[in-house]
């Protein structure tokens, strides 16, 4: 007798001393005292840059929502697991999150390789999937269990048409754009949205470069015979640093250029200024995030209070903006369902009803069929040692 009751006592503590899943309709990863929602991303080596302070703003907008209680008295707990920027590593690490760490949700997948190639892992298992750091279309179209937040580049891309159109007056587009995914969605953007505004005439130039080029002699030159009046540079970072280069020295500083939205952080300016300090002056770029915001002091307080040695950056600002998103869903979801009844075709449902316009962007909103992310950008341009907002928020909208 003594012995069943030593077994009993032993079951009693085994079961009792770790967190319980929750038995009932939820879906994997609600327990009785948090919710597990997990990432994965590169955190370490040469990114480290990008990620730190991406997935601490994250961390700190979670670390915000559980001092003040949770949400229904539950914490969220957030995985970040290590890839290195390797696609291969990124799926093995988002099939750990859901087959072996039982997420709720996916939150701020990050990274273009690995995002693209942990698509076909994610849309299979059906998990929710909000936020993903890239701008690659594939996630608009791959299921409806993702929910992008960030601008695609296609979309992007007419957008810059449309400023090039209205806002320039162009009477001559010339395209610089770097051929890979990037490149290629954002020119395919500005092509169809010239086409949809009847304005297809307007492109005079498409020029490419290789990523890792570092001469741009020739693509200049080719704006220049072409008679441009506005250049779309649709790459990242030394292709945009590149170009202004090559402006500065064959003297076309007074030529408007648009570039996308990743290239737009004080950073980038402060890395140009020297080199390019009359070109980079008719610097404009597409500008999703509004930092006059009232929500911009909530993630500043947030980082000072939980992660005061990080840089708080673009990258930190797209990390809250992610866990943000995900707890706006998460919010709606249980405004109509019992915490114990909540599963992921719940959460999704939810998510394809929000209509968020108080944080740092001005509007995230999703329907039935409906994946563009953010669609409201502004155009910005540099002024002095940073960027001024020059236009409204506006959509795509010929």
């Amino acid at each position: 007798m003594k012995k069943i009751l030593m077994m009993l006592l032993v079951f009693a503590i085994v079961f009792t001393g770790c967190a319980k899943e929750v038995e009932t309709n939820t879906a994997q990863g609600i327990y009785e005292d948090k919710i597990v929602v997990g990432t994965t991303g590169a955190q370490q080596g040469p990114l480290a840059f990008i990620g730190k302070p991406y997935f601490d703003g994250m961390n700190a907008y979670f670390d915000m929502v559980n001092e003040n209680g949770g949400i229904e008295g539950r914490k969220i707990d957030l995985i970040v697991l290590e890839d290195e920027f390797k696609p291969e590593t990124a799926i093995a690490n988002v099939q750990n999150l859901i087959n072996d760490e039982k997420v709720f949700s996916l939150v701020g997948l990050f990274g273009t390789p690995g995002v693209k190639a942990s698509i076909p892992t994610v849309k299979e298992a059906g998990i929710p999937a909000v936020y993903f750091a890239t701008g690659a279309t594939a996630p608009v179209t791959a299921g409806r269990n993702f929910f992008p937040v960030q601008p695609n580049y296609a979309y992007e891309g007419k957008l810059m048409s449309q400023y090039a159109v209205d806002y320039f007056k162009a009477k001559k587009i010339a395209v610089i754009y770097r051929s890979d995914d990037v490149g290629l969605d954002g020119l395919r953007g500005v092509k169809e949205g010239l086409k949809i505004m009847g304005k297809s005439d307007l492109l005079v130039a498409e020029l490419s470069f290789d990523a890792g080029a570092t001469d741009f002699t020739a693509q200049v030159a080719k704006v220049k015979e072409s008679g441009a009046d506005v250049l779309i540079n649709y790459s990242l970072g030394g292709g945009v640093s590149g170009v202004l280069k090559e402006l500065e020295k064959m003297g076309m500083t007074d030529l408007p250029q648009i570039t996308p939205y990743p290239n737009v952080s004080d950073s980038f300016v402060a890395a140009n200024l020297e080199a390019s300090p009359n070109a980079i002056k008719n610097l404009y770029g597409m500008g999703w995030v509004d930092m006059t915001r009232p929500a911009v002091k909530d993630m500043s307080d947030a980082m000072a209070k939980y992660y005061p040695e990080s840089a708080v950056n673009a990258y930190t600002v797209s990390g809250w903006i992610a866990a943000e998103t995900f707890y706006k869903g998460l919010e709606i979801a249980l405004e109509n369902n019992d915490i114990n009844e909540l599963n992921w075709e719940k959460y999704i449902d939810a998510m394809e009803t929000l209509d968020y316009t108080d944080g740092i962007i001005p509007k995230i909103a999703y329907s039935p069929g409906e994946r563009n992310g953010v669609t409201n950008m502004a155009l910005v341009k540099v002024v002095g040692n940073t960027w001024e907002l020059q236009t409204d928020y506006l959509e795509f909208n010929k």
